[in-house]
């Protein structure tokens, strides 16, 4: 790839991080300004009510919550990442990823990215409801101890669900590799 091309690369998608940047900036502002964020968390509340006791009921909601703005924001940025993430990478011979591995391999980080976020939330308003004052010291602590935990987790649980991982096959490289370690 000579530089013009690889800067063509990156031109795209750097506007397309920006872009994608941009649509959640407008998603989160368009909720808060037309009420549809309150008209979440209210089906939210009642989708939690039915199905939760009471005692797990504020943090059912705020996981229902986090898993339909997820729904939204995947659903409406899709495109984006479609041409970011398949177009631009097979236009550039980064990727012989079908269409179908695409999507497959984007619902699996749908799925993963639901599980830390919704995770997450209810961490930080488990938090405010355990101490108003200082949460954010508590959160603030649990998630520098979880990114220690994700981050040696990470190569052995994330990783295999996008990547197929196996030795290297070749011996003389390995044995380089090896001594430069």
């Amino acid at each position: 790839m000579n530089e013009d091309r690889a800067a063509r690369y990156h031109r795209l998608k750097r506007q397309a991080s920006v872009a994608s940047l941009v649509w959640g900036v407008v998603l989160l502002v368009g909720l808060i300004a037309s009420g549809l964020s309150v008209a979440l968390r209210s089906a939210s509340a009642a989708a939690a009510a039915r199905v939760v006791p009471p005692s797990w009921q504020a943090s059912a909601t705020v996981l229902v919550y986090v898993v339909l703005l997820s729904i939204g924001n995947e659903l409406c940025s899709l495109p984006l990442g479609f041409y970011s993430g398949f177009l631009v990478e097979r236009r550039y011979g980064l990727s012989n990823e079908s269409v179908g591995a695409w999507f497959v391999d984007r619902i699996k980080a749908f799925c993963v990215g639901v599980v830390l976020g919704s995770g997450s939330a209810a961490l930080v308003y488990w938090c405010i409801r355990l101490s108003p004052e200082r949460w954010w010291m508590i959160a603030g602590a649990a998630f520098a101890l979880l990114i220690v935990v994700l981050t040696n987790l990470a190569p052995v649980v994330l990783l295999p669900l996008f990547y197929s991982v196996k030795p290297l096959g070749k011996d003389a490289l390995r044995r380089r590799l090896r001594a430069l370690c």
